[in-house]
């Protein structure tokens, strides 16, 4: 049986997040909990008292299209503000960053007693979680830059009479990664003041002004206390100290989205020559071009063919020369083989690589580098 939300926050601090993470998810997947209890801002005098607060259950889900389906990787802010999600280049999906929140007022009004003297009231007032979303769908472009289009903020930020919820979303595009961050401030509506009086022997009169700061629990937020006070005498011997102000809590939550990097394959052919100079693959070379030409997915032979995958060429003459001999062999095989290459695809690409000798060999390289992706039929980079 699924436990109780009031039982919730006790089951985490027993069980530890990663533990309610799995058992939720396979007893009611989807359900929203409070993953970590300390993202919490105090407003600090808010009605007068130090326990009313609010606080951020964030969590968020990268749902990345794969074919006909749709894979989710969760994030839950459990140790920083900010969550990476790796995907890899063509990737399409949508960011789903949610701000569940909670919120509690604890209020004391002073009132005038019917006899004589005043009576304190308190005020409790609160409610969560209150849904507040940002939907943001994404593309990977097959060269890796990130690009967020038709962000989509939804639910509510605010309670009527108690807080303003201001909610500011930032996406940033960019080359390998992009990120989408949402922060959300919270004002009170209502300040505090409290004063209290007495007597003294008067010294002096002193005004002034002041502002104080303070950090809530856990990642991601921070509070910022305004307030002012003003300090009199007065030769009837009294003295006055008003602290009023308002308070806010801020929390920024961010997803990047990190382009994965993915590995290269290369195909190679090395093409021989004989110490006469004659190519050793058979049929002048040609054999060789076309056994290294035949191994190559067809996706990636389109992109040769198309002029947007080039083929790079490494000559190596045997040292046997003089140098200046050398460097006249090693162009005449490159242009042989790029002849040859040319034959095969008229719009390749030939770059001749770095030119250089090893002792005892006669050869020219070919190599061509691609991804897996690329090589895959209708993969991301094939025409």
């Amino acid at each position: 049986m699924l436990p109780g939300v009031a039982n919730l926050a006790n089951l985490q601090r027993l069980a530890g997040n990663k533990a309610v993470t799995a058992y939720l998810g396979a007893k009611k997947p989807g359900l929203t909990v409070q993953r970590d209890v300390n993202k919490r801002g105090t407003f600090a005098g808010w009605g007068g008292t130090n326990d009313s607060s609010v606080m951020v259950n964030a969590n968020a889900s990268v749902d990345v299209a794969d074919g006909n389906r749709s894979v989710s990787h969760p994030a839950w802010f459990l140790s920083n503000a900010t969550e990476t999600v790796e995907v890899d280049p063509g990737a399409t999906g949508t960011v789903l960053l949610r701000l569940p929140w909670y919120w509690h007022h604890h209020g004391i009004v002073q009132e005038p007693g019917r006899l004589y003297g005043t009576n304190e009231r308190h005020i409790h007032a609160g409610g969560g979680p209150i849904d507040y979303w940002v939907s943001a769908p994404f593309t990977v472009t097959p060269e890796g830059r990130v690009a967020f289009v038709n962000t989509t903020p939804g639910g509510t930020i605010g309670a009527a009479g108690y807080l303003e919820g201001v909610p500011t979303i930032t996406s940033r595009d960019g080359e390998n990664s992009g990120t989408l961050t949402v922060s959300v401030v919270f004002r009170a509506l209502q300040s505090t003041t409290t004063t209290d009086t007495g007597t003294r022997t008067t010294t002096t009169t002193l005004t002034g002004s002041g502002t104080g700061a303070a950090s809530p629990g856990g990642v991601g937020g921070s509070v910022t206390t305004g307030g002012s006070y003003a300090v009199s005498e007065a030769n009837s011997h009294a003295v006055g100290m008003t602290v009023s102000g308002t308070t806010s809590v801020t929390c920024s939550f961010a997803v990047n989205l990190r382009v994965r990097i993915p590995p290269k394959i290369t195909k190679m052919k090395t093409i021989f020559y004989s110490a006469e100079g004659r190519f050793r693959s058979g049929n002048d070379g040609i054999l060789g071009v076309n056994e290294w030409w035949a191994s190559l997915p067809a996706p990636v032979r389109e992109l040769i063919v198309s002029g947007r995958k080039p083929v790079r060429i490494t000559g190596r003459a045997s040292q046997t020369g003089s140098p200046e001999r050398n460097e006249r062999v090693i162009a005449g095989r490159i242009d042989d083989v790029t002849r040859r290459l040319h034959n095969v695809a008229g719009r390749m690409e030939v770059v001749p690589d770095s030119e250089f000798t090893v002792p005892n060999e006669r050869s020219v390289v070919i190599r061509v580098e691609y991804t897996a992706a690329e090589a895959r039929a209708g993969g991301a980079g094939s025409p």
